[in-house]
């Protein structure tokens, strides 16, 4: 994609507003996706909005690789003039980075050469390669367990400083924009004693997971209030080192939120669940539209769920282990 710099006062600079507008239904989706605004992780169980870039790795696109690597690797800027994006659910780091891609908003190869003018420092930083860290955001996407391996390495430590510095259940239009603007930040100015800094406070959070209210269901599946953790892999992690299914419960005051599911392994979720792992699952839950992929998935990003429904989706889930092994 070409870039036009005459607009930037830096390489990471905006040319026009990102725009993001927020749904929680399928129709409202399609009509902003006709209007022009380009979907990201559109999902609602079975079905996902995508106009052509299709940038959505869920239901029908599973097979496809993630958002941020794809918009990353073959559509950097690609809508740095028009960057107006339709989403829903938790702005994750998928998504986010995917958005700071396509709206040319962080370091990429094609800057070589781009601002003569700028500092030296700035031109070596402009022009890096991040195609590692959108590998390792897709591949932990996909398998929650490769969390627990992010203070290994500096671009898993990016990762990992991107998910600490964000609020940890806020899905409104400002969670989307400081995301964004997150990734931006890390990518561009943090330095490393700071983003290193992120393994001390993963370490002390992790001591407060095991202390969540839990509802054991049966020796396979708990049930987890994690409202005051937020979604994070690594702390399912902690609860799926003893229980091999774990339904996590991210809820507000008034007790309305959402559930992810997670499974320990792909062959703990087809020894389980059957071949498909969760997959098999996801339609016989009540309440419905829920959706995902073998080892990980949510309930619907349409309906708000109770505590009390959350702990109803474990029931379900081991009454289908007994039904399966009946």
């Amino acid at each position: 994609m070409g870039i036009d710099t005459k607009l930037n006062s830096t390489p990471f600079e905006a040319s026009n507003d990102i725009q993001i507008k927020i749904v929680n239904t399928y129709e409202s989706a399609i009509a902003l996706c006709d209007a022009g605004w380009t979907p990201i992780e559109c999902s609602f169980g079975d079905m996902s909005v995508v106009n052509d870039f299709q940038l959505d790795h869920h239901g029908p696109y599973r097979d496809l690789e993630g958002v941020a690597i794809r918009a990353y690797r073959d559509l950097f800027a690609a809508l740095k003039h028009d960057p107006k994006f339709v989403v829903t659910g938790f702005p994750d780091e998928d998504a986010t980075f995917a958005i700071c891609s396509l709206a040319g908003i962080i370091p990429h190869p094609s800057f070589a050469g781009k601002f003569p003018s700028a500092p030296e420092s700035v031109q070596v930083v402009a022009q890096m390669d991040l195609t590692s860290i959108a590998i390792l955001i897709n591949d932990v996407d996909l398998d929650p367990n490769l969390a627990l391996n992010l203070i290994d390495s500096y671009r898993g430590r990016i990762i990992l400083s991107w998910r600490q510095q964000g609020h940890k259940n806020c899905r409104d239009r400002l969670a989307w924009y400081g995301g964004i603007d997150r990734w931006r930040t890390i990518l561009t100015s943090q330095n490393s004693d700071f983003i290193n800094a992120a393994i001390d406070s993963q370490v002390s959070n992790i001591e407060k997971v095991l202390k969540a209210n839990a509802q054991e269901i049966s020796t396979n599946v708990v049930v987890v209030d994690f409202s005051n953790l937020g979604p994070n892999s690594i702390y399912y992690r902690v609860w799926l080192d003893k229980y091999p299914i774990l339904v996590a419960y991210m809820g507000n005051s008034y007790n309305q939120g959402n559930c992810s599911f997670a499974v320990s392994s792909s062959e703990k979720a087809k020894e389980l669940l059957g071949k498909r792992g969760l997959i098999n699952v996801y339609q016989h839950l009540y309440p419905g539209d829920c959706g995902g992929r073998e080892i990980i998935g949510g309930s619907s990003r349409t309906l708000s769920i109770t505590w009390e429904e959350a702990c109803n989706y474990g029931r379900q889930i081991e009454n289908y282990i007994k039904l399966r092994s009946a």
